[in-house]
């Protein structure tokens, strides 16, 4: 009996940190706190494409999709002026 508690135990323990998945290390653009990124992010899709599914970050005004976060977004970063470089 001890047996059955112990082994349910754990796939109690390892089912709940197979939850736990640690946030996505930012730093907030200048402007993060404006109220223009306010609205932005709370519109954040939950999913963009089929694969690329939203992931908490630590910093405010951000947003990060993909198991590998391939897409990073920071609201509130000066915009960039004209360049020659290509794309």
């Amino acid at each position: 009996m001890r047996l059955v508690v112990a082994v349910a135990s754990a796939s109690v323990v390892t089912a709940l940190l197979a939850g736990c998945v640690a946030a996505v290390p930012m730093s907030p653009a200048a402007d993060a706190n404006s109220v223009d990124c306010a609205q932005v992010t709370v519109h954040f899709p939950e999913s963009i494409g089929e694969t690329e599914t939203r992931r908490e970050t630590d910093a405010q005004a951000t947003g990060a999709w993909g198991v590998a976060t391939s897409v990073l977004l920071r609201c509130g970063a000066t915009e960039p002026g004209p360049t020659d470089l290509p794309c």
